[in-house]
């Protein structure tokens, strides 16, 4: 059986990235206060999302790809009046022109959906879990971000 943290050696990668870019990660979270975040939210997170939350608790100033991890506490200010049915928002591109959002599949994971807020581009899956997307991250992080410059 492959552990949770064999499953996330991306983030580890993209953390280390990050405290490189100077980016000032913001604590861990406890597995508990995760849990309870996005239960309150009527999400049970997956183990994915949990480690992800347990190794940083986000960041309030958007990376060298212009990408922002929301704290807990902006995840639930920002989902508090917002329910969808396509899943919770948790982070944004380029000071939210669009943002993500996590939703729960069928294989027990969080899909990464992208949300544009526009209703001629509706939500769409770009990886089926946080390892994926953050492995898009460090391959492509313009393709996985949906900035695809030409």
């Amino acid at each position: 059986m492959v552990t949770v943290k064999a499953q996330m050696n991306s983030l580890d990668k993209l953390a280390a990235a990050w405290k490189l870019q100077n980016l000032k990660l913001l604590p861990a979270e406890s597995r508990e206060r995760v849990i309870a975040v996005f239960d309150g939210l009527g999400v049970q997170p997956s183990e994915q999302l949990i480690r992800l939350y347990t190794t940083i608790g986000g960041f309030e100033i958007a990376d060298e790809n212009d990408w922002t991890l929301w704290s807990l506490d902006r995840v639930e200010e920002e989902s508090r009046d917002e329910r969808s049915t396509d899943g919770i928002l948790f982070s944004d591109y380029l000071v939210s022109c669009w943002c993500f959002r996590l939703k729960l599949a069928a294989h027990g994971e969080m899909e990464v959906l992208r949300d544009a807020f526009d209703s001629n581009h509706p939500c769409h899956v770009v990886a089926k879990d946080l390892e994926t997307f953050f492995t898009a991250m460090i391959e492509d992080p313009d393709s996985a971000l949906g900035n695809r410059r030409s």
